[in-house]
């Protein structure tokens, strides 16, 4: 059997299809890079799926690993349809970004009441702050901004909405 090699444009195009297949109603941009050394794609988008569902459908295209105990990049082939491939993406990287209607909503739902009405972002982080380190949210009217800095911090994946906003307030 003749081992097949695909190039990182022909990989991206396999993921964008996978992806658009797993999960129909979400919109993804897959993009590709070829450097010195090697090639990825990255898969960004927004609101959607949980991270870790992405990476079950993006990351098996992967063409390489990494193992940094000893610095060692190995190749390693897969099976499409039956042949024996080498895909041209070293590394698929995955990236969610969420929506400001997102924000609010997951907010809402984990942190004041899960079972109630979804509270406004500005009412969710005025209910989560001590007002006694100097500063109130009144002074920091940019909620939005706030919202997204807790997000930014927090990995949804081994962390709990609530756990990141009581993390943020007590950082800050």
């Amino acid at each position: 059997m003749k081992t097949e090699y695909l190039s990182v444009t022909e990989t991206a195009k396999l993921i964008r299809a996978a992806l658009k297949t797993a999960f129909p109603n979400t919109t993804f941009s897959v993009k590709s890079k070829s450097y010195a050394g090697g090639a990825s794609v990255s898969v960004y988008y927004t609101d959607g799926p949980p991270t870790p569902k992405v990476e079950e459908v993006a990351k098996p295209f992967a063409g390489a690993s990494f193992d940094g105990s000893i610095d060692l990049k190995s190749y390693h082939s897969s099976t499409l349809n039956g042949k024996e491939v080498y895909f041209g993406a070293d590394y698929v990287f995955v990236s969610r970004a969420f929506s400001g209607e997102t924000i609010t909503n997951e907010f809402g739902r984990s942190v004041i009441n899960p079972d109630g009405p979804i509270p406004t972002i500005e009412k969710l982080l005025h209910a989560r702050y001590t007002p006694n380190r100097g500063s109130t949210w009144e002074d920091k009217q940019d909620y939005e901004r706030i919202a997204w800095q807790v997000l930014s911090s927090a990995d949804l994946r081994f962390e709990t909405m609530e756990r990141a906003v009581n993390r943020f307030i007590a950082e800050n």
